[in-house]
């Protein structure tokens, strides 16, 4: 018997427990139980502990639990390590119970180390009913409440909100350390009293590495970014030796502040310290560098990452996300599939910012691939993947997969909702994404200010003035949302859209806004009384044009997204729009004169000519430095072929010849003051090229033939007779 406590003594020693041999031997033991080695130290209290100890620190829990249910005596170590083994682990449940257990049978007082394990078990669960509990056990048996005892308290009420409670414990301690100081200022941060918890930090006399960076991640995370630089600099100051988690907090914080050269030179004292092989560290220092742009600093910090750790994700996901914050999507997509060439499994985090890529650049296809990606890993559509690809598929224009997408989450957050929420409302779906935002709130979840911004932005499309003032007011009142610039701009554009001009003149002066030019924008483009009768206009005019031969060019639309959506995207065009407003504000045959700073494109080109020929308006439309004067022509001379038009143009040019000039090098040319000349020419450099040359050979007296056998066939169709092309 002695001989096996020897050598049980040798593998339960804590330098033979992590030897593979020692493990393989116990294995073996337990699987003989009858004679075992194992069976003969259950029956000694302190050897029996011993194996309790090696299993827990191998997380045989199971093994460990047939230990210490083995009979007869449970000492006092063996619920020490078996609650306090839990609590390490994270197995907060089983501690509890043990606990419980422990207290049933009554052969063993806990003691200070059992009663600091349960109440990090209650921390950990979150249970401060359980946590108050023992506290008061521990007051009414008289438990000395040291200092480690002191701080398992306080930190169990800071963790589950009772800062009120925390700070009662906190001032009744009789000795304080480091970490009850610690403890205490971090409490502070997270009930949001940032003076407070300064004020601690200054108090404390026990400022450690840890105090510092207590105050400045908390300070950091609160929104108070200066105030955490400011504390940076200071614990700089004091000599206080930064470690791996100061380094990288401080990276953060620069790539927050936008501070690439703090960043420069935060990177040249972890060089200095010897800290660029940490993984955090290197994976915050390519962070900084990609949220203040400079993409090829924190490339060269991930190529010169070891090969051999360079596998994990977050090196990968932190240099994609980078390359999408910073709008390079395509390079983004790259070296996702270099990461799969590699051999490196693509997690939650990297297809999160794949998925972004696909939507700001339209890749609906590709999109579709990082969705196939998450069902064939078997991920689960949490909260941030799940309001990935809904607002991937809802921005390539496809609503229904995105709704899809959005219904087979399986947990829908405020982001999830919002994303789905600002789909229906950019989409122009109104009364959806107002009847979505009531089912959310039906359901508890609480609107963040984006969601508020798509409510609003929803309720300023579909017109529900009523609806977006009561939004508006219960974002303050009721969901404590300052309203910022963005908030201010929907109700200006409701007021705006709904005819109030002067409730939003009167909006503006009220909330001191005036200053702010994207407000006035915004009123200026959502005053036109007329918005809904222009876009109804439109869409039956283009339901006219169809029929007399018109077809969308949807090939010049360069979104990967189904025709239907192609034609609405061309049907909307600012041209269409203008002309649409000129038809119905004007009188009958009033000549239209279209302005534009940059080039037409062909399908509004086509949609002028057919327009032109149903309404029978003439249009003076410049683009760029090129005039083109159309106007329709009767049905029955449609099919005038474009010699006879060639034909008549001369005869027009030769009668103004007098009074009349061409300039060639912009192909424009310009009649006397008292005749004018009528024609469409699709405004295409070669065709304005040929035009200008055939009216300067007529003006020149030229021959009164002229062959048009050098001219390419394809500029015939830029030439119509659109009207007469004579009229005085």
């Amino acid at each position: 018997m002695c001989a096996a406590r020897k050598a049980a003594a040798r593998l339960l020693s804590p330098r033979a427990s992590t030897h593979p041999f020692s493990a393989a031997l116990l294995l073996r033991g337990r699987a003989a139980r009858g004679g075992s080695l194992e069976a003969r130290l259950a029956t000694v209290p302190h050897e029996r502990a011993s194996v309790l100890r090696f299993w827990v620190r191998r997380r045989r829990f199971h093994d460990a639990r047939g230990v210490f249910d083995e009979r007869p005596t449970r000492t006092a170590p063996v619920w020490t390590l078996t609650i306090s083994g839990c609590a390490r682990r994270g197995r907060y449940a089983d501690g509890m119970r043990a606990f419980a257990e422990m207290l049933a049978e009554g052969e063993a007082t806990p003691n200070a180390f059992v009663l600091a394990a349960v109440v990090r078990c209650c921390a950990g669960m979150g249970d401060v009913e359980s946590g108050k509990r023992v506290h008061g056990w521990m007051l009414r048996n008289g438990v000395h409440l040291d200092v480690v005892l002191c701080n398992a308290v306080l930190d169990m009420y800071a963790k589950c909100g009772q800062f009120e409670r925390a700070r009662r414990v906190f001032g009744a301690m009789a000795e304080r350390d480091a970490v009850s100081w610690n403890i205490a200022i971090g409490a502070c941060i997270q009930s949001g009293d940032i003076l407070g918890s300064m004020q601690l930090f200054d108090e404390s006399p026990l400022r450690d590495t840890t105090s510092w960076n207590t105050i400045i991640s908390g300070l950091m995370r609160s929104g108070h970014a200066a105030d955490a630089l400011s504390h940076l600099r200071r614990m700089a100051q004091a000599g206080v030796v930064f470690n791996h988690y100061t380094y990288s907090t401080a990276f953060v914080l620069a790539g927050m502040l936008l501070l690439p050269d703090l960043g420069r030179q935060l990177h040249g004292r972890v060089l200095i310290a010897a800290l660029e092989g940490d993984a955090f560290v290197r994976s915050s220092l390519m962070d900084m560098y990609c949220k203040c742009g400079l993409l090829e600093a924190a490339a060269s910090v991930f190529d010169h990452w070891s090969p051999l750790t360079r596998d994990m994700n977050f090196a990968w996901s932190t240099m994609v996300a980078g390359y999408v914050q910073n709008g390079r999507e395509e390079e983004a997509l790259d070296l996702f599939r270099r990461m799969l060439r590699e051999g490196v499994a693509a997690d939650r985090f990297t297809l999160t910012s794949v998925a972004a890529a696909c939507a700001n650049v339209g890749m609906v296809e590709q999109g579709r691939q990082v969705h196939g990606c998450v069902e064939k890993l078997w991920y689960k559509l949490d909260a941030p993947l799940a309001s990935a690809i809904v607002d991937m598929y809802a921005k390539c224009g496809n609503l229904e997969d995105a709704r899809s997408i959005f219904d087979r989450a399986c947990t829908k957050n405020i982001a999830v909702w919002t994303s789905m929420l600002c789909s229906y409302a950019s989409h122009g779906q109104g009364r959806i994404a107002i009847e979505l935002f009531e089912r959310m709130t039906a359901e508890k979840m609480t609107p963040n200010e984006i969601t508020l911004v798509g409510v609003l932005s929803a309720c300023s499309h579909v017109g529900l003035v009523s609806e977006g003032e009561l939004y508006f007011k219960q974002m303050q009142e009721e969901y404590g949302i300052v309203p910022s610039i963005e908030h201010y701009n929907c109700i200006v554009d409701l007021y705006g859209r709904s005819g109030l001009l002067d409730k939003a003149k009167n909006f503006i002066e009220e909330n001191n806004i005036n200053h702010e030019a994207i407000v006035w924008k915004t009123l200026l483009n959502a005053s036109n009384q007329q918005s809904a009768e222009i876009y109804a206009y439109l869409e039956k005019l283009v339901e006219r044009l169809k029929e007399i031969g018109y077809t969308s060019r949807t090939d010049l639309v360069v979104h990967d997204v189904e025709d239907e959506q192609r034609e609405t995207a061309l049907k909307f065009h600012s041209e269409k729009l203008a002309i649409a407003f000129g038809i119905i504000s004007t009188p009958s045959g009033t000549p239209l004169r279209i302005f534009k700073n940059l080039r037409v494109c062909e399908d509004c080109h086509e949609a002028i000519k057919y327009i032109s020929l149903a309404t029978g308006r003439c249009w003076v439309n410049p683009d760029k430095e090129v005039l083109a004067i159309l106007q329709a022509e009767s049905k029955s001379k449609q099919d005038k072929s474009f010699l006879t038009f060639i034909d008549k143009c001369i005869e027009v040019c030769k009668e103004s010849r007098e009074g009349s000039h061409l300039n060639p090098s912009s192909g424009l040319f310009q009649p006397n003051e008292k005749k004018d000349v009528v024609l469409f020419p699709f405004l295409q450099a070669e065709c304005l090229d040929l035009w200008a040359k055939i009216l300067n050979w007529v003006i020149q007296a030229g021959p009164t033939n002229f062959e048009f056998g050098d001219v390419p066939k394809r500029s015939y169709g830029f030439l119509v007779v659109l009207h007469e092309t004579w009229q005085k």
